[in-house]
């Protein structure tokens, strides 16, 4: 099997706005990538929760201004002092309707209407129509005296909460659909001859989906500020979902190619360590007869075409010492003789 090395990363700025600079937040793990995803999230939270602010707070203060003095929600039944259909408020974003009786109403006038019927409670827009049961163990108060303090007290934190809300609940979104996308990106990757990791993968995929998540947020500033319809907004909605898919596949192509590694390339020399030095005395070798001796050196084969070494020269005798004759004196040299 041959092996790989990836090749160096692509010089580029760690934004995820380029081909290039997703495939950098890619396969360089670090911070940016993280302050890039909570900016993005911080921006659509604000967005969201200006939204609230404009579009349906002024809204429902109009609609509890217009509630009566008693009613509420009760054993899972709404009880209504008129009993007859009342609409509380209408605008453009949001209208709330009162209509015990289930007669019959109006069209939809606003994006989104919330109707009180007797027993439930129905939710109309663009996106469908949903019905919820009033809930039987719980009591809703549905009159302007205890509504109103309420909603003055509340009015101010909703619009952090909901900003707060929507930016965790975007951050959610994107790591996990990040999470089902990198196994594709890892197989378009590897058809590519790419070197990323499956970790690398992921971080494509979250940077990839960060400019959608700011084309959310600029729709959503437009649609406050009455820039945007609700089906304008749908639309940059959709626009914003296609930029990711697009970043994505430029991205993987921008990736560091694998290169493969010859078979025959001679391995790199290991720079030599020296030993440290050390006041001990150096180890003895052990005995020969030691199973542990290193074997001997192989003498060389001689060669049987060479001449004979020369004989060396016998080494000369010595002259034997004189013996004196057995009668005489051994006389000292130190000693002067004494003549007679």
């Amino acid at each position: 099997m041959q092996a790989f090395q990836s090749g160096p990363p692509p010089l580029a700025a760690r934004q995820p706005f380029t081909w290039s600079g997703v495939a950098a937040l890619a396969v360089r793990p670090g911070i940016w990538g993280w302050c890039w995803t909570l900016l993005v999230a911080l921006a659509l939270g604000g967005a969201a929760g200006r939204f609230a602010a404009t579009a349906w707070w002024p809204a429902l203060d109009l609609a509890v201004r217009q509630l009566p003095d008693s009613g509420e929600i009760r054993g899972g039944r709404l009880y209504w002092p008129t009993n007859v259909a009342a609409e509380l408020v209408c605008t453009p974003y949001l209208a709330v309707r009162v209509n015990p009786r289930a007669a019959p109403a109006p069209g939809q006038a606003a994006d989104v209407v919330i109707e009180l019927l007797a027993d439930e409670v129905s939710v109309q827009s663009l996106f469908g129509y949903w019905v919820f049961v009033y809930p039987r163990d719980w009591g809703i108060a549905l009159n302007r005296p205890e509504v109103e303090p309420a909603w003055s007290a509340w009015r101010p934190h909703l619009s952090v909460l909901v900003g707060a809300g929507v930016a965790v609940f975007g951050v959610w979104c994107w790591a996990i659909v990040a999470l089902v996308a990198a196994p594709v990106v890892r197989l378009l990757a590897a058809l590519l001859r790419r070197a990323v990791t499956l970790g690398g993968c992921w971080r494509l995929g979250m940077a990839a989906l960060l400019p959608g998540g700011l084309v959310v947020a600029g729709g959503l500033l437009l649609y406050a500020g009455h820039g945007f319809r609700l089906l304008d907004f749908l639309v940059a909605f959709g626009l914003a979902h296609l930029v990711g898919p697009w970043l994505a596949l430029g991205a993987v192509w921008r990736l560091p190619r694998r290169r493969p590694v010859s078979p025959f390339a001679e391995p790199a020399a290991e720079p030599a360590v020296p030993a440290p030095e050390s006041e001990e005395a150096p180890a003895t070798e052990p005995p020969a007869d030691s199973p542990f001796a290193a074997p001997p050196a192989p003498q060389p084969a001689a060669n049987p075409f060479a001449p004979p070494p020369a004989e060396s020269a016998p080494a000369p005798e010595t002259a034997p010492a004189l013996e004196s004759p057995p009668g005489a004196s051994e006389v000292s040299p130190e000693q002067p003789l004494n003549p007679s």
